[in-house]
């Protein structure tokens, strides 16, 4: 039984029905109204059409008094409609009968143009029927099909219509048309009722819909401000952490620096030497907290420079060649010496770290390259940093840019990073607005791949530029006299 119930969907509480109620009522009251100020323009024509028709028959006077009655009763629904959903003080039942109320008025005032009935034409008595059943079928739209506002105007209309007809076929040659005709009316007022119930079923499921996006918006507008609250906290204390330990770790740092000049025996040299890797390794790994949170505070800066690439990444290659070398890795450069960019070459500088950083942390043998080549757009340089290590599968390609993830690292040694490189290199390749690609094969390597603004050599600053020409330096500005 306990089983049965939990499969159950949760009952809907009276409170909650109620709720659901009054919002349609209130819905269903705002569309009356502004059906109510579009109607009485097409319904007022209708009117007049067939009080110019009775006069053929009845007085002019009585034609016309039946036309201020309906215009009468017009502008009432035109007034009194558009009031009721402001009127906060009236309970929803009470203006919804109102909107009864005015609905059965205006089915009676058309009732009463079928008083004029038997004394009309076989075609006038049809294009009244005409009119007046029209007038039934666009009540649907007006009222939404909601059951009593549309009934109150339907059944007038349509009882007296049938009667009229029904009357009519009493005697004469041709009755049995007469009645066959009112049953019609009948019978289309039946498939009217109908219809209106559809009617009001999809208006009711497209309020409660709409409540329920409306709801759903707001749930994820407070979720979506407690996350980016709680990521500013993150952010802060990530940056205030990582500010704070700097100076004790550089006090360390500087006491490993010392006690490594001092002269030890063997093992005391190794726990130095270890403690001198320990501290670069956390010194690393704050630097990249400190930077991940500068980055998600969007406090750093971009300052775009025209710049060469070649002496850029050979200065890179320089650094990074002992890390290769103890690793028995080929660091190879190929770069046109004409290669010249527009970017931030600080914050490109940081992205290629990276990237020949983990390059050469995940090759065991081979070599890691760093490619530059013409892009097929020639307003674009590609840079690309290749390497013959692990790969990474094709699953995990888009993980690998998530914070903290590591491929090959399910143990989490922090001796290998905290995994913050490639989220940092995502986060600055979106604040320099490049493309970065993958493209890796299990056991074949990886390749880095950035597009980046091509530029004009001639407009490098000339006392930026590293190229050995004496042109450079003789135009480079004076220093500033002390």
């Amino acid at each position: 039984m306990q089983g049965r119930r939990q499969g159950l969907p949760p009952p809907v509480m009276p409170a909650d029905r109620s709720a659901e109620q009054s919002s349609l009522d209130l819905e269903l009251l705002r569309l009356i109204a502004k059906q109510g100020r579009r109607v009485p323009y097409p319904v007022g024509l209708s009117a007049l059409a067939l009080a110019l028709m009775s006069t053929s028959v009845v007085p002019v006077g009585l034609a016309f008094g039946w036309l201020v009655a309906v215009y009468a009763v017009l502008a009432l629904r035109w007034w009194m409609l558009g009031r009721l959903p402001e009127m906060h003080e009236e309970p929803l039942t009470h203006r919804i009968r109102w909107a009864i109320g005015l609905s059965l008025l205006n089915g009676t005032v058309f009732a009463a143009s079928l008083g004029v009935a038997p004394w009309l034409t076989d075609f006038q008595r049809t294009v009244q029927t005409i009119v007046l059943l029209g007038l039934c079928a666009g009540a649907v739209a007006t009222t939404a099909g909601h059951r009593v506002v549309f009934q109150a105007f339907l059944w007038p209309v349509t009882l007296a219509n049938a009667l009229a007809w029904g009357l009519g076929g009493m005697s004469g040659e041709d009755a049995w048309l007469d009645v066959l005709l009112a049953s019609l009316i009948i019978f289309f007022a039946l498939i009217l009722v109908s219809l209106a119930k559809d009617t009001y079923r999809v208006f009711a499921e497209s309020v409660l819909i709409r409540q329920q996006q409306i709801k759903s918006n707001q749930q994820l507008r407070q979720a979506l401000s407690q996350a980016e609250s709680a990521m500013a906290a993150k952010t802060r204390f990530l940056a205030s952490a990582s500010h704070d330990l700097r100076q004790p770790m550089h006090t360390l740092s500087l006491f490993g620096a010392a006690l490594a000049k001092r002269t030890m025996d063997e093992e005391g040299n190794l726990i130095v030497s270890q403690m001198n890797l320990a501290l670069q390794s956390l010194s690393s790994q704050m630097d990249a907290l400190l930077d991940i949170s500068k980055l998600d505070a969007q406090v750093v800066p971009v300052n775009n420079q025209v710049f060469a690439l070649q002496p850029w990444l050979s200065r890179l290659q320089r650094e990074f060649q002992p890390s290769a070398q103890r690793k028995q890795l080929v660091l190879r450069l190929d770069c046109p010496p004409n290669a010249c960019v527009e970017s931030d070459p600080v914050l490109l500088e940081r992205v290629v770290r990276n990237l020949i950083d983990n390059a050469i942390k995940y090759t065991q043998k081979g070599e890691v390259a760093v490619e530059v080549s013409q892009s097929q757009d020639e307003g674009l340089w590609r840079l690309a940093v290749r390497d013959t290590g692990m790969g990474i599968p094709e699953h995990e390609q888009a993980r690998i840019f998530e914070e903290f993830y590591q491929v090959g690292n399910p143990e989490r040694d922090r001796a290998k990073g905290l995994g913050l490189g490639l989220s940092i290199v995502t986060r600055l390749v979106d604040l320099l607005d490049l493309h970065l690609a993958l493209r890796s094969v299990p056991g074949q390597g990886s390749s880095f791949t950035l597009n980046v603004t091509a530029a004009d050599p001639a407009d490098i600053p000339c006392w930026t530029c590293t190229w050995p020409c004496g042109r450079c330096r003789a135009r480079a500005p004076a220093s500033p006299s002390m």
